[in-house]
């Protein structure tokens, strides 16, 4: 397929076996395609021809791998339309329950779907409803929308079935045992304040061996980054978009656990797959944001020290969650961890280790700018010359005192500003949070103020030195000074790469790799 949906209409006019052909590996059916890629009007298409057999209950019952009718990828998505259309022809459809024994009804109360939820109680009627409204565990669709804090629809829900209020899952709590232990859902446990206080007060109304080595290629591309190869796979069988490897790993789960930010933004950019693919999980129970929260062994990005490799690791969990869908950001997996469970855990070695070298670092610099902020001081209140009675400096007229001036205020303010950068790093609490932001910016305030201290005092040094030569030597002191500036220049020589990876890891906001895939 190659999303030549007229053929695929053509196709079910003239051959009706082809309702329940199940052509991809997932078991999907064209229909549950069509709906994942929010064809709403090819969807409803399908539906009516389907409708116009008799066999029209069974086709639209059939399931994918993970017992997914149509109707249960509607109803996540949130689509309304392609609900109403596939349960208009058949309410008993709300009531079908997939591998999770998860109902439609229940999967549009997991992701929050209200309108979608609302279509289908309406189609299906409270009473029927009543049969349908659990999951496994004994969880109800009220303890899912607060689970979730989908505040609006638990609301709702409370409406529309007051007994649930005092439902109990099998761990023996109700949604209010849920509500309670969400204290952000409450203004006493919300810290707010500006415009954001006064929204607070707002009130808001087939080839089998082919598939098999595009499948291979695919995932391949998808590990090692290579973006041209997915790109082109993509193109030519859209389809494979939606297989996955051993251990159902789809390319967007391969992609995150990799680290392969340019694959993972090429795929952003689909967004008519966005919401069927980018909610999958591994046989684990983990989604693209469990991926990216691990720690893993694949780390694309060299970045030398750990403080580093610790702002890296957040600026790409931070950019995977700011790209799923919310009601990934609470889900847990097969272990009963969260995203941010794993986050803290795997990368409580990394905060450590990160915590050392950030101290070590800041404490030999902070010897140095000490020593360079004493000389800048001693310098900047010297006038070279003295000065005459009047209080004027003797050599206020020449161009050399005016440098001596400037640059040795210069080292003095810069020395200042590295030091206190410096100590600000040695009494910093070295929290998780803190090496996203905080603490390398303060590293690179610090040193940059320490390149331009040193080079400001070399300069003032030079510049009063100017003053005891005499004329016939001032010309020969020149390729002195050069000399002179030769260890400022190995050092810069020996930090500039550390200085650019720490100006590339503050300012950028995705992770790149820094090598070359090299084929072997």
């Amino acid at each position: 397929m190659k999303g030549d949906w007229r053929r695929v209409i053509h196709t079910y006019r003239t051959q009706p076996s082809a309702y329940a052909a199940q052509i991809t590996k997932p078991l999907d059916t064209a229909l549950h395609i069509a709906v994942s890629d929010g064809q709403e009007r090819y969807v409803e298409q399908l539906v009516e021809i389907i409708g116009e057999e008799a066999a029209a209950g069974a086709a639209l019952r059939v399931r994918n791998d993970h017992g997914n009718t149509p109707l249960h990828i509607a109803a996540a998505l949130g689509n309304a339309r392609m609900c109403v259309s596939i349960a208009g022809r058949d309410k008993a459809l709300v009531g079908v329950r997939n591998d999770e024994s998860e109902t439609p009804l229940f999967l549009a109360a997991v992701h929050g779907m209200k309108e979608a939820f609302l279509r289908m109680h309406q189609i299906c009627g409270a009473e029927d409803c009543r049969r349908h409204y659990r999951g496994k565990d004994g969880e109800t669709i009220l303890h899912v929308a607060i689970a979730g804090e989908y505040f609006e629809l638990a609301y709702q829900i409370i409406v529309l079935y007051k007994e649930l209020v005092n439902a109990v899952n099998t761990q023996g709590k109700t949604p209010l045992h849920l509500l309670a232990s969400k204290p952000g859902a409450f203004r006493s446990g919300s810290h707010v304040g500006g415009y954001h206080q006064l929204i607070y007060y707002c009130k808001f109304p087939a080839l089998s061996c082919l598939f098999f080595i595009v499948l291979h290629r695919l995932a391949n591309a998808a590990k090692n980054g290579i973006t041209e190869i997915v790109e082109k796979i993509l193109d030519l069988y859209p389809v494979a978009i939606n297989d996955m490897n051993a251990g159902k790993k789809n390319i967007v789960l391969l992609a995150v656990e990799n680290r392969q930010s340019r694959v993972y933004e090429r795929l952003l950019k689909r967004g008519v797959i966005r919401e069927s693919v980018f909610r999958k999980v591994d046989n684990r129970g983990n989604s693209a944001l469990h991926l990216a929260a691990a720690l893993g062994h694949h780390k694309p990005w060299r970045i030398p020290g750990a403080a580093l490799q610790m702002q890296w690791e957040i600026k790409w969990y931070e950019f995977v969650k700011n790209s799923m869908p919310y009601n990934f950001f609470i889900r847990h997996n097969k272990e009963g961890k969260t995203p941010r469970d794993i986050f803290s855990e795997e990368h409580a070695d990394l905060v450590k280790s990160g915590g050392e070298w950030l101290i070590s670092t800041s404490e030999s610099c902070s010897v140095v700018a000490a020593l360079i902020a004493t000389v800048a001081f001693a310098t900047s209140s010297t006038v070279p010359g003295g000065v005459e009675p009047d209080g004027k400096p003797t050599l206020e007229g020449q161009p050399a005192f005016h440098i001596f001036a400037i640059s040795s205020l210069v080292a003095l303010c810069f020395s200042v500003t590295s030091l206190v950068m410096f100590l600000s790093i040695l009494t910093s609490r070295f929290q998780e949070k803190d090496f996203g932001r905080d603490l390398p910016r303060k590293l690179l305030i610090g040193l940059s103020s320490l390149f331009v201290s040193i080079a400001a005092v070399l300069v003032s040094f030079c510049a009063g030195h100017f003053f005891v030569l005499r004329d016939e030597l001032k010309y020969a002191a020149y390729p002195v000074y050069a000399l002179t500036c030769l260890p400022v220049s190995f050092f810069a020589v020996a930090q500039f790469p550390l200085y650019v990876d720490l100006v590339r890891a503050t300012f950028q906001r995705v992770p790149r790799r820094s090598y070359m895939v090299v084929p072997p």
